[in-house]
């Protein structure tokens, strides 16, 4: 079986209503409307299937470029990331130190008060010093808890990076 350099990705939708807790990675790409390509890569529901596995070396979050400016730093306030294997705990950490990818540039003209609105959180995301092993038909998730209310919906992508295992194809 071939191990392939692999990032599987997610993404949740951020809304109007806080400290709201979503779910990423129990529906696989194409299992439900909205869950295409550009969604998630999810290939199993909720679990990897038979004889795939997944060893996690890093987590990104990363949010679309499309956000409005006053949530800039509120995607960060008060939210955790929190990784469940056959519903038990194996990684939780507040979402700021996961950022990955996230950088703003240019000009914008604002009050000084505002400044923080123009600079993004840069990372790489959150290399873990042990990796995390799902092995195949373990149900896993990820929750990531929203904390303020954003001014409008935005998608946040959850990255996982690592090793895929899957049988040859072919």
């Amino acid at each position: 079986m071939p191990t392939l350099s692999w990032v599987m990705y997610d993404t949740v939708i951020f809304g109007t209503t806080a400290n709201v807790v979503h779910t990423a990675f129990v529906v696989q790409q194409g299992g439900a409307a909205g869950k295409g390509k550009e969604i998630t890569n999810m290939i199993g529901p909720g679990e990897l299937p038979a004889q795939n596995s997944m060893e996690i070396n890093r987590i990104g979050v990363s949010h679309h470029d499309g956000l409005v400016l006053a949530d800039i730093e509120d995607i960060w306030d008060e939210t955790y990331l929190e990784l469940f294997i056959n519903n038990q705990t194996y990684f939780i950490s507040p979402l700021r130190l996961l950022a990955n990818r996230n950088g703003y540039g240019g000009h914008y003209s604002q009050a000084a008060a505002a400044d923080e609105f123009v600079i993004g959180l840069l990372g790489d995301g959150y290399e873990l010093p042990v990796s995390i092993i799902v092995p195949s038909g373990t149900q896993f998730k990820v929750e990531v808890k929203q904390g303020p209310v954003m001014a409008a919906n935005t998608n946040v992508l959850i990255s996982l990076y690592g090793k895929l295992t899957r049988p040859q194809v072919g």
